[in-house]
């Protein structure tokens, strides 16, 4: 089932990704004789499914694993049948070509499983496995066969960041990475890109408990009565006003988190004045990524929109960075791709992407900053960007997400111009597919200008963009915070 799944819904999608998606083609040819393969395609088919089934989404929620059975059960088979096959191939009895196109569908489970560190790795491990075989035809079952399969290892890894030799060799000399609350020196890129990581898994996984808190203390207000979509922006805005007592262990991760962020920030200034001009871009990665961190964080407690109007200054900064991130010089284009077939993850039409990263930073900084920034010519600049982009990290398009930023801006901007009110500020968003060419935004806010009641707005957007919402209900709960 999980085969045929892959098959119909998730090869059209991956081919949309890929400028040059042969491989997905070997890779089913493939599946019939090699085991390692078909197992490799059915997690892939099988965590698909489950992340279709659900249709709305939060796109400021923390990484969330699919937790099945059934994934995990065709990952481990496709992971030992993958170990058999290079036991043989280590013998010189096999290709190598097997195992690269499962190191390909293995970042793509990953992907799909917001496990994009792992996906790295695998992306890594297939690069080595292509260095270190041995020359010769019987690495592939053909030359168009390996033209193929390293053009895809070109495009995954063109926005995956290597250091070199030199920082591997002096990461070895010092092992214990820098821990996400220490304040320890930084001593080279690759070192400090591990810390960094180590650092926003850090922030996720607290933003993970809070919300696992907040959906606790909201079944105790019988409010699963409401639709999936609703109930996730709920959760979402009273975990914003769950009162957290100073000795609660929230509270203590959460100051400590803001503090190793302020470190954060000033150790990176001072590790540029020491990089050289090629690490550039590297540098500018890591301080997209650690302001997106550090935003989330630090207003992950916000109940008023208007208290984000604090980061005004650093978003304008950071969206210069992006600027210069995206400069199409440093832009890796694949060839053309004649494929129009519409991506399953989307309502909205959707062109061949030209850049694909494996790492979350630049495309959710930019929709952060058009969602929740409130300074007009700033969010509309996050917004050309994004509409320019033509990006996809991991499992989020520049090219999707655009439109519902543009919707959202001119929906808060409609009431009074630039200059939005309090009372029109959103503070929570739910996206939810609401059909063919069928967009529903699920907006929720606590309306601090008059009773500090939680008020969830639904609206829906219909036809090609630019998407214009249309009011749909207004939902009013009897709990908030207080004004």
């Amino acid at each position: 089932m999980s085969f045929q799944y892959f098959n119909h819904h998730i090869v059209s999608g991956l081919k949309l990704i890929f400028s040059n998606h042969a491989w997905i083609t070997l890779s089913l040819q493939l599946a019939s004789t090699e085991p390692c393969i078909y197992f490799a395609i059915a997690a892939c088919g099988s965590v698909g499914s489950a992340r279709l089934a659900r249709k709305y989404h939060c796109y400021f929620t923390p990484p969330s694993p699919v937790k099945e059975k059934r994934n995990l059960k065709q990952y481990c088979r496709a992971t030992a049948a993958l170990q058999r096959y290079i036991d043989f191939a280590a013998s010189g009895k096999k290709s190598i070509e097997p195992v690269l196109l499962c190191c390909l569908l293995f970042v793509a489970y990953e992907t799909y499983q917001d496990e994009n560190t792992l996906a790295v790795q695998h992306l890594k491990l297939g690069r080595r496995a292509i260095g270190e075989g041995a020359a010769g035809s019987s690495r592939f079952s053909s030359k168009g066969a390996e033209k193929d399969v390293l053009a895809a290892f070109d495009w995954l890894g063109a926005q995956v960041f290597e250091f070199g030799e030199e920082g591997l060799q002096r990461k070895e000399r010092h092992t214990e990475l820098i821990q996400p609350f220490a304040s320890s020196p930084m001593l080279d890129l690759e070192y400090t890109k591990q810390s960094l990581d180590s650092l926003v898994a850090a922030s996720s996984n607290w933003r993970s408990d809070l919300l696992a808190l907040a959906a606790e203390h909201v079944a105790a207000l019988n409010v699963y009565t409401q639709r999936p979509a609703i109930l996730e922006c709920v959760i979402h805005c009273v975990s914003r006003s769950l009162s957290l007592p100073p000795g609660h262990s929230l509270a203590h991760r959460h100051s400590q988190l803001l503090h190793a962020h302020q470190v954060w920030s000033q150790q990176l200034a001072a590790l540029q004045k020491t990089q050289s001009h090629i690490h550039r871009r590297a540098l500018l990665h890591l301080q997209i990524q650690l302001f997106y961190s550090n935003f989330i964080l630090a207003t992950a407690k916000d109940t008023h929109a208007k208290h984000t109007d604090r980061f005004n200054d650093q978003a304008s900064i950071v969206l210069d960075l992006i600027e210069e991130f995206l400069s199409p010089y440093h832009t890796y284009h694949g060839p053309n791709s004649s494929n129009k077939r519409a991506y399953p993850y989307t309502l909205l039409p959707q062109k061949q992407e030209s850049c694909f990263s494996l790492e979350y930073a630049v495309v959710p900084t930019l929709l952060a900053i058009c969602f929740k920034i409130h300074h007009s010519k700033i969010r509309k600049r996050a917004l050309r960007l994004l509409q320019s982009a033509n990006r996809r990290e991991a499992g989020q398009w520049s090219g999707e997400l655009c439109h519902y930023a543009d919707a959202l801006i001119a929906l808060e901007e409609s009431a009074a111009g630039d200059v939005v009110p309090e009372s029109a500020k959103i503070l929570e968003v739910v996206i939810e597919a609401a059909g063919y060419l069928k967009v529903g935004l699920v907006c929720g806010r606590f309306r601090t200008e008059e009773d500090g009641i939680l008020e969830v707005t639904e609206y829906i957007g219909a036809g090609l963009p630019p998407l214009r919402l249309q009011l749909v209900r207004q939902n009013v709960f009897s709990f908030g915070v207080e004004v």
